[in-house]
């Protein structure tokens, strides 16, 4: 059984329902829904379409809104392509000139920390220009990296962060969008720089009576890399969006920053997502490269919970593909790897669900957890038993949040009482024929909200 998760952002590619429901089949454990892109109705369209293939296949499948954030994205441009060495424009403006090489860019933030010497990266670092003289309607740069400029692509400046807010008037209005209609299990909170944006979302999610919603915090700016223990706190998981940290901190810094945030979130039980270029090749190429499996073979050893695809299944030729691809890999490398294991924290709780993880691995038993807001799952989980998981809640909504952690099945079972719902845990499972006569299975949970205090051993009859 896989355990590295996999999440596929829908686009024009993958929008169909046919090809949603072969990507599900393929082993795409939820969805991302980019708010950057699309209407209300399209994402209303897309997450109906998930629910109906939930049903229709009897599974839980994780939708994720990735909310558009404080971004800073190019105006309106015809495309165009500029070559090493040529110069082009910035502009402070909404729509910009192709035939006189202006670059519209309609934040004022980004040019008041502009300077002589600053690398300006476009579309994740595809295009590289570098800032020569600053004018009083323009700055001038010569290009470092040929590529195309197209409209709506991001824009950044290497090493340095914008005050921006943390929700912007669209993010408001896209969160209740998604609340109100119910179509939302985390929100992806896009360019947080500290842990005080992260509550600031959730004091909205409070508000709006949602606060069983999740949130995964996206690192991506050097401001979230220096505060990332605080943001890992505040926040239900994060996305280490490599696209806008390579722009950020640097191509090479990307590798040592990930496998460090990996570990801070596995020690403390919070699931990480690898995310941005995974298959990149694979947007127009059936087959990856050989540094793409190399890259997703590293993600495992670090022990990531999931491998989020953007642009692969978005706009790319292949999306059902990709997914057979990554998932290939996934697998070769769990059988070749253990992740790598973390520490137990100072909490009575974490050391009683080490325990746990350890004897399960040493008798070779099945793990059946329940838990009604996740907690015990998340203790257990860090600690990468090799044995099969499964998790019972009396919430669909954390049943999906679950989904997309390291090695969990959730299911729901609607009873609060935790023995009582083992038991009935138990039975459905065996209807199922998850367990078989003979298995060895381990029942736990907490006895009360937060606690991971219960364990009991049986042979299934």
């Amino acid at each position: 059984m896989r355990r590295t998760k996999i999440i596929a952002t829908i686009g024009p590619s993958s929008r169909s329902y046919d090809i949603l429901f072969r990507l599900v089949l393929e082993g795409v454990s939820g969805f991302r829904l980019n708010f950057a892109h699309g209407t209300h109705e399209e994402k209303l369209e897309e997450a109906k379409a998930v629910r109906a293939i939930e049903r229709e296949l009897g599974t839980y499948v994780t939708i994720v809104c990735d909310l558009s954030g404080p971004s800073v994205r190019l105006g309106k441009v015809p495309e165009f392509y500029v070559h090493e060495g040529e110069q082009v424009h910035l502009v402070y403006s909404d729509v910009g000139k192709a035939e006189e090489k202006e670059v519209p860019v309609p934040v004022r933030q980004f040019f008041e920390v502009l300077e002589d010497g600053d690398i300006v990266l476009i579309d994740d670092g595809r295009v590289w220009l570098r800032v020569d003289k600053i004018r009083r309607d323009r700055v001038v740069c010569t290009v470092l990296t040929s590529g195309a400029i197209r409209p709506g692509k991001g824009i950044g400046i290497k090493g340095k962060d914008l005050e921006l807010p943390p929700l912007t008037s669209k993010d408001v209005e896209d969160i209740k969008f998604c609340v109100a209609n119910g179509i939302v299990d985390y929100f992806a909170l896009s360019f947080v720089k500290r842990g005080d944006d992260v509550k600031i979302l959730r004091d909205l999610l409070n508000d709006l009576g949602a606060d069983d919603v999740g949130i995964l915090a996206k690192i991506e700016t050097k401001s979230a890399v220096d505060r990332v223990d605080e943001i890992v706190q505040q926040s239900d998981g994060v996305i280490i969006a490599r696209g806008d940290l390579g722009i950020s901190l640097g191509l090479e810094k990307v590798p040592i920053v990930q496998h460090e945030i990996v570990r801070k979130c596995r020690y403390s039980g919070k699931p990480s997502i690898i995310a941005t270029q995974i298959l990149e090749s694979m947007v127009e190429s059936p087959v990856p490269t050989r540094a793409e499996v190399v890259d997703i073979m590293v993600s495992v050893q670090e022990g990531v919970d999931a491998i989020l695809l953007t642009n692969e299944t978005a706009i790319g030729k292949y999306p059902v593909t990709c997914v057979t691809w990554l998932k290939r890999v996934l697998l070769e490398a769990e059988q070749r790897y253990q992740p790598e294991q973390v520490d137990a924290t100072d909490d009575l709780y974490d050391k009683f669900a080490r325990g746990v993880a350890s004897l399960a691995d040493f008798i070779g038993a099945k793990l059946l957890i329940f838990t009604r807001r996740g907690t015990t799952a998340r203790r257990i989980v860090k600690y990468r038993p090799r044995t099969a998981i499964y998790v019972a809640t009396p919430s669909e909504v954390i049943a999906r949040r679950l989904n997309v952690m390291w090695g969990v099945k959730s299911f729901v079972i609607e009873e609060r009482d935790v023995s009582k719902a083992l038991d009935k845990f138990l039975e459905h499972l065996k209807e199922r024929g998850d367990l078989t006569y003979g298995d060895i299975v381990i029942l736990t949970g907490g006895m009360r909200g937060g606690a991971t205090d219960l364990a009991r051993v049986e042979i299934v009859r």
